[in-house]
């Protein structure tokens, strides 16, 4: 994925590093060892962070906690960057889109989970917003610090996903 660093404040990148940790951190404790950030796309701020618990709502992924929280705290859509542990899914992928989140910031590619074992639909979060309409702003920087997000997946999951 080509990096649009430029679309991020030199305060969110700077931030950035601290902020995968979190999202890291956040996977470790999940169903499933995915976790997102919420951070402020101006001052890179953490302002909160949240697990997947899918094994009891196969809908709850951490992007779609995260941005559950993100409502519940009125937070400004348009000033939030989810910093994610992984690409999101196209179900995470097109929510971040109808939320009109700032940016996503993801650590392993879909491509990569796939490689690893995981049930996924290989549809690139790019490739799915090339089709929004009117076109996405949502900015994208993928493949970050996926040298500590892909030892997260690369034993495969750990348990059989709804529907296996």
């Amino acid at each position: 994925m080509e990096p649009q660093t430029n679309a991020f404040s030199e305060a969110l990148l700077t931030r950035l590093p601290d902020l995968m940790r979190a999202a890291i951190a956040e996977a470790r404790r999940a169903d499933q060892p995915f976790g997102c950030a919420l951070a402020d796309a101006r001052t890179g701020e953490l302002l909160g962070a949240a697990a997947n618990s899918a094994a009891s709502d196969p809908t709850a992924h951490a992007e779609i906690n995260a941005l559950r929280l993100m409502a519940a705290l009125k937070l400004d859509p348009r000033q939030v960057v989810l910093v994610s542990t992984a690409e999101p899914c196209p179900m995470c992928g097109a929510a971040s889109w109808w939320a009109s989140v700032r940016g996503v910031v993801f650590g392993t590619a879909i491509y990569d989970l796939i490689r690893f074992g995981w049930r996924q639909i290989e549809l690139p979060t790019a490739d799915l917003l090339a089709h929004a309409r009117p076109p996405a702003r949502l900015a994208l920087l993928g493949d970050y610090l996926a040298e500590e997000t892909d030892p997260l997946y690369r034993d495969g999951p750990r348990t059989k996903a709804i529907g296996d």
